[in-house]
């Protein structure tokens, strides 16, 4: 091999690596951009959640949860069910940039879980949001009636 072919081939691989190191910052930075959206989506419902306390877990206390409350006030309730469109709608967005993350499916539990009693309810248009929301869903409600009987036992 001569000069000029070790150096054409040396400017090919290190061309190759160039594109190996541009390939692996790109998905660092995808994955880093897709978790700082969801930390977003979340921050936006934490402070929904603050703005409307009365809201934010309405099926609690398990003794006598604010839910009936709201249930039995229709404007109240609306403004309810638009709370809790908000935090369906930034859980499938979060479930969906974080390609349905357990530590991000254990926290949105834990949220759905507030809203229980709603969530299991006629009420609640369950059609109307993802599949991958589904599980969710039926865990919070199964969380909420296990802590429930513990509560009664």
């Amino acid at each position: 091999m001569n000069t000029s072919e070790i150096l054409s081939l040396s400017s090919i691989v290190i061309a190759l690596l160039a594109l190996g190191v541009t390939f692996l910052q790109y998905r660092t930075t995808k994955k880093q951009a897709k978790s700082i959206h969801a930390k977003s989506l979340y921050m936006q419902y934490l402070k929904l959640a603050f703005d409307y306390p009365n809201y934010s877990s309405a099926s609690y206390p398990l003794n006598a949860p604010t839910y009936k409350e709201l249930f039995n006030n229709a404007e109240k309730f609306e403004q309810y069910e638009y709370y809790v469109a908000q935090l369906i709608l930034a859980a499938e967005e979060i479930l969906e940039v974080t390609d349905n993350n357990d530590k991000w499916e254990e926290t949105l539990c834990d949220q759905l879980k507030y809203h229980a009693l709603y969530l299991k309810s006629e009420y609640f248009p369950c059609h109307h949001s993802h599949a991958s929301l589904h599980k969710l869903r039926i865990n919070a409600i199964k969380k909420y009636e296990l802590e429930l009987a513990e509560k009664r036992s």
